[in-house]
């Protein structure tokens, strides 16, 4: 199946690390690939948002590991293909599947290195293509680093991307554990009484509380995460 199938419409696709046109893109290859997943991201330089860059920095992964070379083809069934170390594979932004590697879609590069972005350098109202960008950039802010991390900031995405795991536990606790409640180190699972009210301290003269009961571990962790 070609890749164009899976594109609908390019105004659509963002970089999911900065949230704009994604600019000499490469498309992550993750777990989910199959299903429909397709993260673009930006290989850009330090002039730009340089997103792959920051991911691979996030993972720990050797700053000098460089994508794979375009050629000259325009060709959507021209990809070029690079793998990453079988250990330590990182997650991806989209799904939070297992990065494999990344591939450069030729004809995704064409169209989304027309579209405008802003320039990243804070109070500067230029903006224009990928080329345009470069071009302005080197002129006009060569010694810029806009895609140097700021504390504040990466405390903030950190917060978020925990926040989003703990939801994800829980989520998985509720589903295996419908009447669930997390207390400490376990998940308490209420026994099914369905002629009194759920939210009863006491079920009853049938039986003491904790006979309705289950107790299940929690995962450690979601534990670390809460603390």
């Amino acid at each position: 199946m070609e890749e164009s199938q899976h594109i609908t419409n390019w105004e659509d696709v963002n970089c999911p690390i900065c949230l704009d046109f994604p600019h000499n893109c490469v498309l992550l290859q993750c777990s989910s690939y199959e299903k429909g997943c397709r993260p673009f991201v930006c290989d850009t330089d330090h002039l730009h948002s340089n997103c792959l860059h920051r991911f691979k920095t996030a993972y720990g992964m050797s700053s000098g590991l460089q994508s794979p070379s375009t050629s000259d083809a325009t060709s959507l069934e021209n990809m070029h293909t690079e793998l990453l170390e079988s250990s330590g594979k990182p997650s991806c932004p989209l799904c939070r599947g297992e990065v494999t590697g990344w591939v450069i879609v030729d004809m995704a590069r064409v169209h989304l290195n027309e579209k405008k972005r802003c320039c990243e350098e804070d109070r500067c109202a230029f903006s224009g293509s990928y080329l345009e960008l470069r071009e302005h950039a080197q002129l006009e802010h060569p010694h810029a680093r806009p895609s140097e991390i700021d504390p504040a900031r990466k405390l903030d995405w950190e917060n978020f991307q925990q926040s989003y795991e703990i939801i994800d536990v829980l989520s998985t606790i509720h589903a295996e554990v419908p009447r669930g409640v997390v207390l400490g180190d376990y998940v308490i699972e209420y026994g099914d009484n369905d002629t009194g009210d759920e939210f009863e301290d006491f079920p009853g003269d049938d039986g003491n509380w904790w006979t309705s009961c289950i107790l299940y571990q929690a995962p450690g962790s979601l534990m670390s995460m809460l603390e």
